[in-house]
């Protein structure tokens, strides 16, 4: 008895079914197709704020680029993911990709949304330090909370917690960058009654 083996999607792959799908998201983790949530209106606005706290700060120092979050980069044949916001160093694009960033960002924000798994934000940071990524932030709106993640010696995922009076630090890969979570959630409106019933 033969047994067919399991297909393993590329990005080539998923590019057709952008077009075919146009109003839908997706990604692509390891050869297989991910659909994305829709990004809460909270999520949208501070993936906004720190977009703008890091293009201010790599602009004045012309460090290199800061994509939002239609910024699409293929990790390898078969992981394609589109972060809320990313940083590439100046010296790794020399050239404009046609189509995706064909590496890794240098530093990449994910922001999630309530219906967003902490389990699948924490697998695809790992995903992206394998791939060379230097810092991957996850943010938390409804906790005003952070992970810095890196990657520790022995391949596994370094999380350090980061709680709503820390401060977000570049490190070596944005020195001299700093964003507390206090400023990045300072000029956000409070949630709606049935909002803030629905994230206890």
């Amino acid at each position: 008895m033969s047994v067919q083996a399991q297909l393993r999607y590329t990005a080539d792959n998923l590019e057709v079914l952008r077009q075919q799908y146009a109003e839908q998201d997706f990604e692509l983790h390891d050869g297989e197709i991910v659909l994305v949530s829709p990004t809460s209106a909270l999520s949208s606005l501070v993936a906004a704020e720190f977009a703008w706290a890091l293009m201010t700060f790599v602009k004045a120092r012309d460090l290199g680029y800061v994509t939002g979050a239609d910024g699409t980069f293929a990790l390898d044949a078969h992981t394609v993911y589109v972060p809320n916001v990313a940083f590439i160093s100046k010296a790794r694009l020399s050239v404009m990709p046609l189509r995706y960033f064909p590496f890794a960002p240098d530093v990449a924000v994910e922001v999630l949304s309530p219906t967003d798994s902490v389990r699948q934000a924490q697998r695809k940071a790992l995903r992206y330090l394998k791939a060379g990524t230097a810092l991957v932030w996850l943010i938390y709106p409804a906790e005003k909370a952070a992970d810095a993640c890196r990657l520790a010696h022995d391949g596994s995922l370094n999380l350090q917690p980061i709680e709503a009076d820390g401060v977000l630090e570049g490190g070596d890969v944005l020195s001299g960058f700093r964003l507390s979570l206090a400023e990045l959630f300072r000029n956000l409106p409070p949630a709606s009654a049935s909002d803030t019933a629905e994230q206890r």
